[in-house]
């Protein structure tokens, strides 16, 4: 069996290419995430329509009956 030295037997270069890469994924990954989150509190201050949907309606309001009851 041949002896293959260490630094012919790595199957990549030395260097810091991929946790460069690495980095800057998880730091565009963290930046799109607090915009997301931004941008959720932003439209769920602003549009409270569907807040207000679980509401019971006012007892003393008059109710019409369905037109296939008369």
């Amino acid at each position: 069996m041949k002896k293959v030295p260490a630094e012919d037997a790595r199957q990549g270069r030395k260097g810091v290419s991929v946790l460069v890469i690495l980095l800057c994924s998880l730091l565009l990954a963290v930046l799109v995430w607090v915009g997301v989150e931004a941008y959720g509190r932003i439209t769920s201050e602003s549009n409270h329509s569907f807040a207000n949907d679980d509401k019971v309606p006012d007892v003393s309001a008059p109710v019409q009956e369905p037109a296939s009851a008369q």
